[in-house]
């Protein structure tokens, strides 16, 4: 289930793997858009893991070398600006998470910033996939 920043957790069992998955690449011109889909270690918090754009460029640049060492597992989906002309930008962002939440192990739930109320976003819960349109 892919679920707002606005919304709980608070129905996710302690061993539930949860998937956070935002893209990167929206706003540029030209190029492809990037998702990437992190399931963290419970066991192995991060320390000062908040918001890319509260962070330094160095800030950054640590604490992915530490996720990708402490994370259970992560992956990177994309979508071309060939896909970007053809359906969209909104679109090929969801199109792009889809990707790189499908290659990770399936998750129980995928946890990511709804980029606009009215979207359809997928819902994963073990190996099915749906729509669910947003709610903010």
């Amino acid at each position: 289930m892919i679920v707002g920043p606005s919304q709980s957790f608070e129905f996710v069992s302690q061993d539930a793997d949860v998937c956070g998955v935002d893209e990167a690449g929206r706003g540029p011109l030209a190029g492809p858009v990037v998702a990437a889909a992190v399931v963290l270690d419970r066991r192995r918090p991060i320390d000062g893991l908040r918001d890319s754009k509260l962070l330094t460029e160095l800030q950054r640049a640590r604490l992915a070398g530490e996720i990708r060492r402490k994370a259970k597992a992560f992956a990177v989906g994309f979508a071309s600006h060939q896909e970007i002309d053809g359906i969209n930008i909104l679109q090929a962002s969801l199109l792009a998470m889809e990707r790189a939440v499908l290659r990770l192990a399936a998750p129980r739930f995928a946890a990511g910033e709804a980029m606009d109320a009215a979207s359809a976003v997928p819902v994963y819960l073990r190996d099915k996939v749906a729509l669910k349109t947003s709610e903010r």
